[in-house]
C-alpha cells in the first residue's frame, strides 16, 4: 500500500541552519566551519558543537557547566583570547606547511630508494 505524497512530506522535519551572531562572544563562543552552516566553537576549550546548538541557552549551559570559573570574566578578555587563537592558528599553519618543491623532492628521493631495492635506514645499513 502506497502512502499519500502529502502525508510523507508532512512528516519530514525542516532542517534549520542557524547563523552565528557576534553577540555569542559573551557566551565564550566563536564559530568555525562553513559560513552557510557555521558551528559554534568554545573559545576556552576549543570544543565544536553542532549547528543546532547555536542557541543562547545551550551556549550558556556549556559555559556554566564546563567553565564556571570563566563565567564572570568580561567580554573584552575573550575577544583578546579569540584574536590570540587566530594568530596562533595562522602561525602554526605557516610553521608546519611544507613547500611544494620540498614535497616533490621527497617523492623523488623515495622513488630512487625504491628502485634500488636496498635498505635505506641507518639501523638496516649498520653491520655489527
Amino acid at each position: 500500500m502506497m502512502k499519500n505524497p502529502a502525508s510523507v512530506t508532512k512528516n519530514l522535519k525542516k532542517v534549520v541552519k542557524r547563523k552565528y551572531d557576534e553577540d555569542y562572544i559573551k557566551y565564550r563562543f566563536s564559530w568555525c566551519g562553513d559560513e552557510t552552516a557555521p558551528r559554534p566553537q568554545c573559545i576556552i576549550c576549543g570544543d565544536q558543537l553542532s549547528n543546532e546548538s547555536m542557541v543562547p541557552s545551550k551556549l550558556k549551559r556549556h559555559l556554566y557547566s564546563g567553565h564556571p570559573s570563566c563565567a564572570n570574566k568580561d567580554k573584552q578578555y575573550f575577544e583578546r583570547c579569540l584574536e590570540q587563537n587566530k594568530k596562533q592558528k595562522k602561525f602554526m599553519k605557516l610553521a608546519v606547511t611544507v613547500s611544494e618543491k620540498a614535497l616533490e623532492a621527497s617523492y623523488h628521493v623515495a622513488k630512487l630508494i625504491l628502485r634500488q631495492k636496498k635498505p635505506h635506514t641507518v639501523s638496516e645499513t649498520l653491520s655489527y
